[in-house]
């Protein structure tokens, strides 16, 4: 077997493997190397093994960006999810070796975000290195499933809100609309803001749509009262599992608790399609995120990190520190990033995104 360069989009061997396999996520699909290229200018570096008849036997998403630190190689950007899928150990060594050859050639920084572990085993050079675990709730099989999760002692705050939320009058609908898109990125860039984290671009939110719309793993979700938009929801269905991927507030309404109205409705609509799990994606299981996904039910499923640098990786290098983007505890660049303008956001986040 070969390992190849390939177009994912242009090729459709890739997306047939990539739904065929019982590993694979949403950012698996082809779809995420035009997303990438249109919103930052990502250069798209997808690997795949070839047998003699031509059939793929291992697949691994990768893109590559030049930056301020030089070369970077990731597998996946932005959403720190992805690595490569293969049915044995040979797959998974075969292809992590050949993208550490291409980052060894061009003297840069590579990096695999993996639901597998122990890759840094089956390909010598790669370090393991600490990542947030995704939280992930099992989906009961029809709505009746629904009233034994409630009743479960951890989730009386969640049922306590979501009673709330029905006697305020709070809705939720479906929506495909672009004044929806960017009312919904309205709210997220504002609660980044408050975070004091960057943001995704509404470009790249666009282009997502854009491409996993048609495929149907893209769906909007839009929380009202009286008229007026107060929370919004992201989701991306693929295989068994619902990603929820983006969730904002208006931040006026947040005693309305539209995020509980939102993740409640998220769950029904995907038993009411079949599907297996709901993803509230990372958190680490000490902070408050954490705590908020796992009073949901979701139980944390271990997530795998390798890097690779020239030269080396130092031990304390291996291991997450916890911290705040954009200043976070310098009080005088969180008050600045606190009062910055939403546009003058999403050109930080792009300049960011591409370079640092």
């Amino acid at each position: 077997m070969t390992v190849i360069p390939i177009d994912p989009v242009a090729d459709p061997r890739w997306d047939r493997f990539v739904r065929s396999h019982p590993s694979a996520t949403v950012y698996h699909l082809a779809a995420w190397a035009r997303i990438f290229e249109k919103a930052y200018r990502y250069t798209p570096r997808y690997l795949a093994l070839e047998d003699p008849p031509g059939q793929l036997r291992a697949v691994m998403p990768l893109m590559s960006r030049l930056g301020l630190r030089g070369k970077v190689l990731r597998s996946m950007p932005v959403y720190e999810i992805g690595g490569p899928l293969a049915s044995d150990v040979h797959g998974h060594a075969t292809l992590m070796a050949a993208a550490r050859s291409i980052a060894e050639t061009e003297h840069a920084r590579a990096h695999v975000d993996s639901l597998t572990q122990g890759l840094e085993q089956q390909a010598p050079g790669w370090v393991a290195i600490e990542r947030p675990p995704v939280w992930v709730l099992a989906l009961p099989p029809d709505e009746d499933g629904f009233k034994s999760w409630g009743r479960g002692h951890q989730r009386r705050p969640i049922i306590k809100c979501l009673k709330q939320v029905a006697r305020t009058g709070v809705r939720v609908r479906e929506s495909d609309s672009e004044e929806d898109l960017r009312n919904f990125y309205d709210m997220l860039s504002k609660n980044m803001r408050r975070k004091h984290s960057t943001n995704r671009t509404y470009r790249q939110l666009a282009v997502t749509k854009q491409f996993l719309a048609g495929t149907g793993a893209f769906r909007l979700f839009i929380a009202e009262r009286l008229g007026g938009t107060v929370g919004g929801l992201v989701c991306l269905p693929f295989g068994g599992t619902v990603e929820a991927l983006h969730i904002a507030h208006d931040e006026r309404s947040m005693w309305l608790h539209p995020h509980h109205a939102l993740y409640r409705y998220a769950m029904s609509w995907a038993v009411d399609r079949g599907y297996d799990r709901l993803s509230f994606g990372h958190a680490w299981p000490e902070s408050g995120v954490g705590a908020f996904k796992a009073r949901w039910g979701a139980e944390p499923v271990a997530m795998y990190g390798y890097a690779w640098r020239p030269g080396g990786i130092p031990e304390s290098q291996r291991t997450h520190i916890h911290g705040v983007l954009a200043g976070g505890h310098n009080r005088i660049l969180s008050w600045l990033w606190e009062r910055t303008p939403v546009p003058l956001l999403g050109i930080a986040t792009t300049v960011a995104r591409r370079y640092l």
